[in-house]
């Protein structure tokens, strides 16, 4: 039979049973992108460059914060009568960075809570 297509041909048991893994492979990789563009589009995922943003504007947040210490605080310790109160300024200066630093963390993820709700929207739209 020269013109019978190979396609057509019985399969033997093995080959089946390659076959049949590798559509069961398929279906599930297609099910687990599936899951992870709901759970994207749910703001439950987030992509690893806006991760990424975050961490790198959180630093930047962080150096610039770090780089006024001396400017800002050094004359309030200096002069102090005890180490107790240049310990207290250096308290509310260490306290203050980090109160700067959880409004950047915080503005950053309305930013992208923001940023994933306008995406899911976007997909809302374009499906019928």
């Amino acid at each position: 039979m020269p013109n019978e297509c190979p396609m057509s041909r019985p399969r033997s048991g093995s080959a089946q049973a390659g076959l049949t893994r590798a559509r069961m492979l398929k279906t599930r990789a297609q099910a687990r992108l599936a899951q992870l563009a709901v759970e994207e589009r749910e703001g439950r995922l987030v992509p690893v460059d806006a991760a990424l943003a975050v961490e790198a504007a959180r630093a930047t947040a962080l150096r610039a914060s770090i780089l006024t210490i001396p400017s800002r605080w050094a004359l309030q310790v200096i002069g102090l009568p005890t180490p107790a109160a240049a310990q207290g300024v250096l308290e509310r200066m260490a306290n203050e960075v980090l109160e700067n630093l959880s409004q950047t963390g915080a503005a950053i993820r309305d930013r992208l809570t923001a940023r994933q709700r306008a995406r899911g929207t976007a997909h809302r739209k374009r499906r019928p």
